[in-house]
């Protein structure tokens, strides 16, 4: 049976998210981009879906969803963690003009920090699918 969305499998999943990016590429909450840097393009796109997830857990246990400045809701419902994921594809695609139906290709080549801001992307990108599939079938 499918779990329900709540601020518990909303954790949960972000939690088996991390917790298998850390097992695959080794990485360390404590350590910052110096992990990754000089360290080519394809780790920092992976390393940019790791530190989105890592800043969503934090926003997730505080309560809260916002950007910057920009206040959502306080409250955890489908809704607005949609809502949320659209206005953080927004932000980096007005931002660095991705294009969302060329994929990674587009940053091939333009250094490092570009990569990591795709992989944020990327995240935000496939969210609500990637939760959607984890509810589904956990147990």
């Amino acid at each position: 049976m499918p779990k329900n969305f709540s601020k518990k499998s909303i954790l949960e999943f972000l939690e088996f998210k991390l917790q298998g990016l850390i097992k695959v590429y080794g990485f360390d909450l404590n350590t910052g981009y110096a992990q990754v840097e000089g360290k080519g393009e394809e780790l920092n796109r992976v390393y940019g879906e790791f530190d989105a997830v890592v800043v969503l857990i934090q926003y997730v246990e505080e309560g809260r969803i916002e950007k910057d400045i920009i206040k959502i809701s306080n409250a955890f419902t489908r809704k607005t963690f949609e809502k949320y994921a659209e206005l953080m594809i927004r932000y980096y695609r007005d931002k660095n003009r991705f294009d969302p139906g060329t994929g990674y290709i587009q940053v091939e080549g333009k250094g490092e920090e570009l990569n990591r801001e795709y992989g944020e992307y990327y995240f935000y990108k496939t969210l609500i699918s990637s939760l959607d599939y984890f509810l589904f079938h956990s147990n």
